[in-house]
Parts: C-alpha cells; sequence; structure tokens
C-alpha cells in the first residue's frame, strides 16, 4: 500500500490496519498479542512503533509517517513508489501543437516549412524524378481534398521548423543533428514532446528518420512522399520501427 497519511493512536482505516499486520509479521508486538483482530490504531500498536522505531534508529515518536512507513516497506522487501513520470515542459507542449497543426502537408526532401509549394522546387531538390512526382502527385491530391495553408517538410524538417521558431536552433538540421542535442531515453520513458528515430540497419549511429511523440502511443511525423505528414500509433509499423528515442537537451 502506498504512503499517503501520518498514523497515530486514536486512528483506524485500512492503512492502520496494513500498517499493524506489517509490524505483527516483522515481531514489533508485545509477546501477548497472537494476532491481529482489528483496523484500530490503540495502544498496542503505538508500543509496537516504539519499539520499531527504536531498533531502526528513526524518530521514536509513535507515528507512521513517511520515513517509518518507507523502513516498514523495505524490511519487507517491498520497494518504494517509482517517482511520478515527467511532465512536458512548455517548449515540449509547443512541439506537439506544432506537429498537430502540420497533419496532412506535403513531405519534400530537403524541405523545412517550406509555405510556398512548387512543382519545380520539388524537383529541383529531390533525389530522383520518380520520388519527386510521388510528392507533388500527394501535394495535388490533398488541395483536391480540400486542405488548405499547406506546408512541405522532410521529417527532420518538420521537427527543426518548431525548434527554429522557439529560437533553440538556428537551422534546419538532419536526423542526426536532432539526435546529438538530445539526451537517450528508453522507450518506457516517452512524455509528449519526445523525438523518436529510425536507424541505419547496418549502421545504428545513422539516424535515417525521426518523428515526434504526441502521448497515449501516437507518433507524428512527416512519414514519406506518398502520405505527407501522418499520425500513427508509435508500434503501427512494427514494435522495433522506432528503434532510438530522445528527450531535447532545450526542454
Amino acid at each position: 500500500m502506498e504512503f499517503s497519511r501520518n498514523l497515530k493512536k486514536g486512528m483506524a482505516g485500512e492503512d492502520v490496519r496494513y500498517m499493524k499486520d506489517a509490524l505483527f509479521a516483522l515481531g514489533y508486538y508485545a509477546k501477548n498479542i497472537a494476532k491481529i483482530t482489528n483496523a484500530s490504531f490503540g495502544a498496542d500498536t503505538h508500543d509496537a512503533v516504539l519499539r520499531y522505531q527504536t531498533a531502526k534508529k528513526l524518530t521514536v515518536d509513535g507515528i507512521i509517517g513517511k520515513n517509518t512507513w518507507a523502513a516498514v516497506e523495505a524490511d519487507r522487501g517491498i520497494a518504494p513508489p517509482a517517482s511520478a513520470p515527467a511532465k512536458p515542459g512548455e517548449k515540449a507542449s509547443e512541439l506537439v501543437l506544432w506537429a498537430q497543426s502540420r497533419l496532412g502537408d506535403v513531405y519534400a526532401w530537403g524541405a523545412c516549412n517550406l509555405s510556398t509549394i512548387t512543382e519545380s522546387w520539388i524537383r529541383g531538390r529531390d533525389t530522383s524524378a520518380a520520388n519527386a512526382e510521388r510528392s507533388i502527385a500527394y501535394w495535388k491530391k490533398a488541395v483536391k481534398w480540400g486542405l488548405r495553408d499547406l506546408r512541405a517538410h522532410d521529417c527532420s524538417g518538420l521537427v527543426s521548423a518548431c525548434l527554429i521558431r522557439q529560437g533553440i536552433i538556428g537551422k534546419k538540421y538532419d536526423c542526426d543533428g536532432l539526435w546529438k542535442i538530445c539526451k537517450e531515453i528508453k522507450k518506457a520513458e516517452l512524455i509528449p514532446g519526445d523525438l523518436l528515430f529510425r536507424v541505419n540497419a547496418s549502421n545504428v549511429s545513422d539516424k535515417t528518420h525521426t518523428g515526434i511523440y504526441t502521448g497515449r502511443g501516437g507518433v507524428i511525423h512527416a512519414k514519406g512522399r506518398d502520405t505527407g505528414v501522418v499520425f500513427e500509433g508509435i508500434d503501427q509499423n512494427g514494435a522495433s520501427w522506432w528503434a532510438k528515442f530522445g528527450r531535447l537537451a532545450a526542454y
């Protein structure tokens, strides 16, 4: 049971019974007490607490506070509760909101919040004519669907655009550059505003794609030329699709 209040003589409740059972199991009640029968903090329990606190060199006051509670739990082999998970700061929340506002945008190689999209710009920057045509085809479909204020990004450009707006970086970073300004974390530690990375299959130090964790298992990323900026579940493409996780040092 997690510590929630100080327990002292005259109190009663489930937490009192829990602690009485614990102290009895540890052998701190008087020898004439054969078993625990109720959930009241009486004189016998007060004496048991005093004995325990004296033995453990705690403050001897007969009150089961945070330190006494923790000591009893440790003696029973129960680990303390995990610390509360980190919460996203203001800038991390801004990054998530930015990503959400750009859903449906166009993927274009090397783009970072490009507001004036042209076929010539896409063709002039992409890695091949075929790849350029894929981005152009998606852009035209998005316009037909009624999407407005479309902008273009590649995966790192989507993240970089917000970081530039926040004054954290001065220019677009590639995936490896973004990784370098992150502290590595575990997947289980992700909170909104953290970054996720794909890696080169033959060189894990080479980060090849990035996305933004939105919370509740969601990720927004500029996925590719045929889909643009999308929202997906973190394991939608396979549990190991995202291989590395980072928290921006500036956050």
